[in-house]
């Protein structure tokens, strides 16, 4: 019974020790696909509108998105340009005088 349960734990040694890798090659591994990602994903990104992937045509339905970035934009612009301070004041004559027009 000793020497099967010798066995088993050098048996058990080997297996872990194939899978077994290094913190540093880890790390390693983990820099290298986060770097290809990071590379992969804007690429990916260029091809699908350089490749006609995109829709282009007025019929078509808006791509994932779209109205998001173009609101953002939009809201962008409007609070760029907005002025601080407003020339007239939102007060109970000021917004009589609105309501008669």
């Amino acid at each position: 019974m000793g020497d099967f349960q010798c066995k088993v734990r050098i048996a058990h040694y080997r297996l872990v020790s194939v899978f077994d890798i290094s913190r540093r090659a880890q790390t390693t591994r983990f820099v290298a696909g986060l770097v290809v990602g990071i590379i992969t994903f804007p690429l990916a990104f260029y091809f699908y509108f350089a490749t006609g992937g995109a829709p282009v045509a007025t019929a078509e339905a808006a791509m994932p998105f779209e109205k998001t970035l173009a609101h953002k934009a939009l809201n962008a612009r409007i609070r760029k340009e907005m002025p601080m301070n407003a020339p007239i004041q939102g007060d109970e004559p000021n917004l009589t005088a609105g309501a008669r027009i």
